[in-house]
């Protein structure tokens, strides 16, 4: 069923979606979360292992400082209230092949950012803000090798610093949620805290959804969509899981009545049953006794983070200066083009013939040969000014993407009569 024609039956019905997500982010540390172990990506299965993160009897965490930091500067990117002047961390109790303690270190009562929001533009321009429940650091788990008669266990993974930021149940758009998850991504990247790569797991979300009626507030059981790491699938998945439960609420007048955790199948476009339960699972929450308290106050009023170079100030910046929201998201994609895009205008100051004189002169791949934009902002003044013509300007800013010793003032000057002291533009 097509997006358009779910949406219609929603209306139809009076029904709404109640979305809730759960992201993943692992963050970029040098080491682990509880010992000294490399952070890294390596093909070698267990290499970046110790006695803790392989969960060995009588051994003893030691808490990544590095992890806290990067986390505040995401708490302050979605404007976090960091009521929790004091972290602790708790142990979540679950039996799995990839985590041989049986325990996760991870923050349940006093998590390090005990809110937040996120604002973002649809493709229509239409706005949209998703309130945080909370984000808190934990563990990572191993990583499981399945061959034909066993299974292996790769450590390497274990014990890596993550962030998971947890949504409110407040997200009542399919489309909404593919969107939300794209400004987390840009985020992430966008304050260095993470390099969010979606191939390696790096960035994945768990997706709840549940239907009721309008004007209703009662929640039904959801179904839960594991490790999505691409936003396509995001909206595939979900558009699957909601027909079902839209068919089942047509055929028995009832909303479906199990909570259901499921996967989605790529190649075959369909998501999977692993298991259904009736009760939330009891992970038999306490406090990690091995780990102290951590006060956090005077590193969060030491960290400061400029929200208007974060995606939704830039992409409004460029809506508000006549650029479509979809041509704006082309620029916070990627947080190399948003930052040339911040630096130029800042300078000129007329958004929409920056983004249109960079998208016509510097393709998206070349952002990174870019080595001091003022220069760029110098050849944009000059053309701005009608001093020289878009040619001009086409030619010389490949040549300089090229050469770094391009000399664009004398090409400039060789080919036209009608600049004066070209040095003094900026």
């Amino acid at each position: 069923m097509e997006l358009d024609q779910l949406n219609e039956l929603l209306k139809k019905h009076e029904l709404e979606l109640v979305i809730g997500v759960e992201t993943h982010v692992r963050l970029n540390t040098k080491s682990k979360l509880f010992c000294s172990c490399a952070n890294q990506e390596i093909e070698t299965p267990n290499q970046n292992i110790c006695s803790v993160c392989t969960g060995q009897m009588g051994v003893l965490p030691a808490i990544n400082k590095e992890a806290i930091k990067k986390a505040i500067y995401f708490g302050k990117a979605v404007k976090s209230t960091f009521e929790n002047d004091v972290i602790s961390w708790d142990r979540k109790h679950y039996e799995y092949p990839d985590n041989p303690k049986n325990i996760q270190i991870t923050q349940f009562h006093n998590p390090v950012i005990p809110d937040g929001q996120v604002s973002c533009f649809r493709n229509d321009g239409s706005q949209f803000t998703v309130n945080l429940t909370q984000v808190h650091i934990e563990e990572d788990a191993a990583k499981l090798m399945h061959e034909k008669k066993i299974s292996l266990v790769d450590f390497n993974k274990a014990g890596v610093p993550l962030i998971e930021i947890v949504t409110e149940p407040c997200i009542r758009h399919i489309e909404d949620v593919s969107t939300y998850a794209q400004y987390i991504h840009r985020i992430v990247q966008n304050i260095g805290i993470s390099d969010a790569n979606l191939e390696k797991g790096e960035f994945k979300s768990d997706v709840s959804v549940s239907l009721r009626k309008k004007r209703e507030y009662s929640l039904n059981p959801r179904t839960e969509i594991k490790n999505l790491n691409s936003f396509k699938f995001m909206v595939d998945a979900l558009k699957e899981e909601v027909e079902k439960q839209l068919n089942y609420y047509l055929d028995h007048k009832e909303f479906r009545p199990d909570q259901t955790t499921v996967l989605w199948d790529a190649e075959l476009k369909q998501t999977k049953t692993m298991r259904k339960k009736e009760f939330e699972a009891d992970y038999r929450f306490i406090s990690e006794p091995d780990l102290p308290f951590v006060s956090i106050k005077d590193v969060v009023e030491s960290i400061d983070v400029d929200l208007s170079t974060l995606p939704f100030a830039v992409e409004s910046i460029l809506i508000k200066g006549g650029v479509l929201p979809q041509d704006a998201k082309f620029f916070t994609a990627d947080s190399l083009r948003s930052e040339t895009f911040i630096a130029i205008n800042n300078k000129i100051k007329d958004p929409s013939f920056v983004a249109k004189t960079l998208v016509n002169n510097i393709g998206a791949d070349e952002y990174a040969d870019i080595h001091r934009v003022e220069h760029l902002t110098e050849i944009f003044q000059l053309f701005k000014d009608e001093k020289i013509t878009s040619v001009l300007v086409q030619n010389a800013i490949t040549s300089y993407l090229k050469d770094r010793s391009f000399d664009y003032n004398q090409y400039f000057e060789d080919n036209t009569d009608e600049i004066d002291d070209i040095g003094d533009v900026t």
